[in-house]
């Protein structure tokens, strides 16, 4: 079962180099842009965060515990 929680605002050049770092398949149209992860160090639609401008952000999980990060909302934490 998965949930949804809202994240600070970031911009497009901040979700970019976030999902980079993770391993993750940065997407970006005229509604908006975010990245989409296995939670593992991959590209996938697992963990997935979304954006648009000038408001929060919203990130999607499957599992795990509520991400307080967008890093977090992306690859799992270093308990797993």
């Amino acid at each position: 079962m998965g949930y949804h929680t809202r994240l600070a605002k970031s911009t497009v050049e901040e979700i970019k180099s976030i999902c980079e770092k993770v391993g993750g398949a940065f997407t970006q149209d005229a509604g908006g842009y975010g990245c989409g992860t296995d939670c593992h160090g991959g590209p996938g639609t697992t963990c997935i965060v979304n954006c648009r401008p000038d408001q929060r952000c919203v990130a999607q999980m499957s599992r795990g515990k509520r991400p307080r990060s967008l890093i977090n909302a992306l690859q799992p934490s270093a308990k797993h």
